[in-house]
């Protein structure tokens, strides 16, 4: 699903939650933020739960900071 807003083409979202709690030492991370909520009033393609994952294959939970 692709929407134009504002003249602009976007193709997903990208939702990293809000962290409300983080300990990657022990592999937990918890953010609060609806990724299937969010696609469905926007009717777009939303991607979440990166920190999630990022810690289960050994990250720090910040997985975007190289990028940035």
């Amino acid at each position: 699903r692709k929407k134009k807003i504002a003249n602009i083409n976007i193709d997903a979202i990208g939702l990293h939650g809000h962290t409300i709690y983080h300990n990657p030492k022990e592999k937990i991370t918890v953010q609060i933020g609806n990724p299937q909520f969010i696609a469905a009033q926007l009717r777009l393609n939303v991607v979440g739960n990166f920190r999630e994952l990022d810690i289960h294959r050994g990250g720090e939970g910040a997985p975007l900071a190289p990028f940035g």
